[in-house]
């Protein structure tokens, strides 16, 4: 009898080991999340602690990326605790998270997970000084568009002080997940704070004009409506903040910001116009876009009379993962077009994919470079 209850146990043993999958687990944190604290999955399983909050302590592996290997042979449910259960995942309207699912058998690559906020903190909104100008009218276009403008910390309080101001696009997504296309936002307002909070980088004035979904592609495409778009932006947008806020309206402090389509459309206003922008960032650069019209257009206009910055990325997971290729010869183009080497920032990220989520993550690092 005890040879063959060893037998069993020996084949259990040896039956689960053959069985269990490696899975790896990516988990993507807000800037915002408080520091010093570790990040914990639990889930539905004894792996997984049946539920305690605190059970298996990722790996930091950057300021915002967490990761874990389990050796498990079933599918499961988790979700993601700072350590309690009053500090676990929410939605950036703060409303509860359903339990992540994976099925193993479908699991090829690494499990990434992006966090949106954590339900302790304050839920995701407006923060801060805000304005919002409805059906601003854009005359070079013939239409209206919504503009969302943030001040910055000091601006009630002083009333002399002057202050740079970044232009960016989709200004729905930017600031609110009631306004955002998909129910999430870029938290520029809750990252703006802290930085400016940790002394990272200067006080600005954050305005963003919203696009519409149909409109879009055109606008944001330097040879469609986007010289018009620009117009917009560098004449009648730009004149109205600096004649109603406290700006400081040369080119030195006025800068742009956008991500897909509206990193193209950054990057060809700032080309175009350096006597007005000087330094312009553009997240989930997609070079490749509408037959790669970037590379012709940097061959085809004049180079900027002015000393122009520009900060580019992508991401190296999901859909960003197929720009990696194409960014690499955009950079590679212009570099041996003669633009140098130390006005330009080209950064990519292994876990990072093409979501407002994935840019709210990383936008810190764009800010900082527009801002120092």
């Amino acid at each position: 009898m005890k040879s063959i209850s060893l037998i069993g146990l020996f084949l259990i043993f040896f039956s689960s080991n053959i069985f269990a999958k490696e899975v790896e687990l990516i988990i993507n944190v807000p800037y915002i999340t408080p520091q010093g604290e570790n990040i914990y999955m639990t889930g539905n399983n004894p792996t997984l602690c049946e539920w305690k909050a605190n059970c298996i302590r990722l790996k930091k592996i950057s300021q915002t990326v967490w990761k874990t290997t389990l050796s498990i042979d079933e599918s499961f449910e988790f979700k993601i605790t700072r350590g309690t259960w009053r500090t676990e995942e929410v939605k950036s309207s703060g409303r509860r998270i359903l339990n992540h699912k994976v099925n193993i058998q479908e699991v090829d690559g690494p499990v990434v997970l992006n966090i949106p906020h954590w339900k302790d903190l304050k839920p995701l909104s407006f923060s801060g000084t805000h304005k919002i100008i409805k059906d601003f009218y854009v005359p070079q276009l013939n239409n209206k568009k919504d503009i969302f403008i943030w001040l910055p910390p000091s601006y009630k309080n002083n009333n002399t002080k002057k202050y740079p101001v970044i232009y960016m696009h989709d200004g729905q997504n930017i600031f609110s997940p009631y306004t955002a296309a998909f129910g999430n936002e870029w938290s520029i307002d809750e990252v703006m704070s802290k930085l400016i909070k940790e002394g990272r980088v200067k006080e600005a004035i954050i305005v963003a004009s919203s696009s519409d979904s149909f409109e879009r592609s055109l606008e944001y495409h330097v040879y469609k409506k986007g010289r018009k778009y620009a117009r917009f932006v560098a004449d009648t947008l730009k004149s109205y903040i600096d004649k109603n806020y406290r700006t400081l309206p040369d080119r030195k402090n006025t800068y742009l910001m956008g991500s897909s389509f509206g990193a193209l459309i950054s990057f060809t206003i700032l080309w175009e116009n350096s006597e007005i922008f000087s330094k312009a960032a553009g997240l989930s650069f997609p070079a490749h876009a509408h037959e790669n019209y970037v590379f012709d257009f940097i061959d085809e206009i004049p180079s900027p009379s002015k000393k122009i910055f520009f900060y580019l990325d992508h991401g190296l997971y999901g859909i960003d993962a197929s720009y990696a290729p194409h960014g690499e010869n955009w950079v590679t183009h212009l570099l041996n077009l003669g633009f140098p080497s130390e006005q330009l920032d080209f950064r990519t990220f292994q876990y990072a994919n093409h979501t407002e989520l994935d840019w709210a993550q990383r936008v810190h690092i764009p800010l900082m470079y527009l801002l120092n």
